[in-house]
């Protein structure tokens, strides 16, 4: 039994009609797989899993630890310096060795049993540490809330110049 059949769907865009056509894209089964939480969302959380997180690679110019703020251009991110304002990356998976490529996630959780933060508290690049209290001086860059003492969601935001 196909789960789509052949149809034509007429739009009307600004006096002209646009003319789309769905194609069989299954043409067999009940469509009683459960894809979504069997592969697509093991958490079981509601979201697609890959779509919960954002990573990059960042080329490192120096040694990088894990957990550590990261800037765009490989560095460990300093609040401090004017050169990192809006160039901060996020945190990295793994110890990343300069001149080497590494995992660094912009978006999504990260736990480490070492952090201690206060729940739902917002995070900063405090000099070159994540912290609770934000720098009073360079620049403040929010770089995420704390979801569980140990866990964090990241989500970096613009930095304002202090």
């Amino acid at each position: 039994m196909p789960i789509l059949t052949e149809e034509v769907i007429n739009v009307e865009v600004i006096e002209e009609t646009i003319e789309v056509t769905i194609e069989n894209i299954c043409t067999s089964g009940n469509g009683s797989g459960d894809m979504t939480k069997l592969i697509y969302d093991k958490d079981q959380d509601g979201v697609v899993d890959s779509s919960e997180s954002l990573i990059i690679d960042v080329v490192a110019t120096e040694d990088l630890p894990k957990y550590s703020l990261v800037t765009t251009t490989g560095e460990v991110a300093d609040s401090n310096n004017p050169a990192h304002i809006n160039r901060v990356a996020g945190i990295t998976l793994s110890d990343i060795t300069a001149n080497t490529s590494g995992k660094v996630l912009r978006y999504g959780k990260i736990r480490n049993f070492n952090w201690s933060f206060t729940i739902n508290a917002p995070l900063f690049l405090n000099v070159k540490s994540i912290s609770q209290t934000p720098p009073s001086v360079g620049f403040l860059c929010n770089i995420g809330t704390v979801v569980n003492s140990n866990e964090i969601l990241v989500d970096i935001q613009r930095s304002i110049k202090l």
